[in-house]
């Protein structure tokens, strides 16, 4: 008898916990969806050129204190071939959301294996990118297979890996 009654405590500490994680989530989700610069303002990054929030993306930790707001990838690491968005960080101008600082990161894996991330930073001013960098390194990494990429060189690899097609 007591071997039901102590099943039975842990079914419903589990049934509570998980939907209190799910309620969390789902609070967390609406706040994010309310910020002016989160996937909202994703119609203004496309005609900037700036890689969307997508719809398999997350947000961490809505923060009303400060500016800004992270969304990551429910998958970490793309397949053979894949182009993945694992991230993106959106800093606005000020309370109204004007975007300022977009930075993302993409990994793609290539057909040998290896892993290769880029983490892309744009400055936006008036919707248009004002200036635009990035770190391409291998993953895992080290501060050795560190390069920085800018101008053409940069454009040139945004459209191999087809960012702004990603959907």
């Amino acid at each position: 008898m007591n071997y039901k009654k102590t099943v039975s405590f842990l079914i419903k500490l589990i049934a509570f916990v998980a939907v209190f994680f799910i309620t969390k989530f789902i609070f967390n989700e609406y706040k994010a969806y309310n910020l002016p610069y989160g996937k909202k303002a994703n119609e203004i990054r496309t005609s900037a050129n700036i890689p969307t929030i997508k719809s398999f993306m997350y947000s961490k930790n809505v923060n009303k204190k400060l500016l800004g707001n992270q969304w990551v990838s429910i998958r970490k690491e793309p397949k053979k071939g894949e182009v993945l968005h694992i991230w993106k960080l959106a800093i606005p101008e000020d309370e109204s959301g004007t975007l300022r600082e977009e930075k993302d990161a993409f990994r793609k894996t290539e057909e040998n294996g290896k892993t290769f991330q880029l983490n892309l930073k744009s400055i936006v001013e008036n919707d248009i990118i004002t200036k635009q960098d990035a770190i391409l390194f291998e993953v895992p990494s080290s501060n050795d297979n560190r390069k920085e990429i800018r101008g053409t060189e940069l454009q040139t690899l945004i459209s191999e890996w087809k960012i702004l097609e990603l959907k």
